[in-house]
């Protein structure tokens, strides 16, 4: 029985990529800004596992955000301004 539940899962997988990918397609991002993630539509997950994939989500973007330093910015943005 195991296996007839991880090829299901798997086949979720499958399909929740499709779904994602289609409500973003019609989303309205004024009422949504962020986009759908295939983990919303598995109905595998509950509602505690759907929050703490966001969660996850989130850290990995924000921890994904290049660092730079003062004069770094200041070369890139203000570049021959005010000589």
């Amino acid at each position: 029985m195991w296996m007839a539940e991880a090829r299901n899962r798997q086949q979720w997988e499958h399909t929740t990529n499709i779904m994602a990918m289609m409500a973003n397609q019609w989303r309205d991002e004024k009422k949504r800004s962020e986009p759908y993630q295939p983990f919303e539509f598995n109905p595998y997950n509950s509602p505690q596992d759907i929050k703490r994939m966001w969660e996850e989500l989130k850290e990995k973007r924000w921890k994904a955000l290049p660092k730079a330093d003062m004069t770094t910015l200041k070369n890139l943005w203000c570049k021959n301004q005010g000589d």
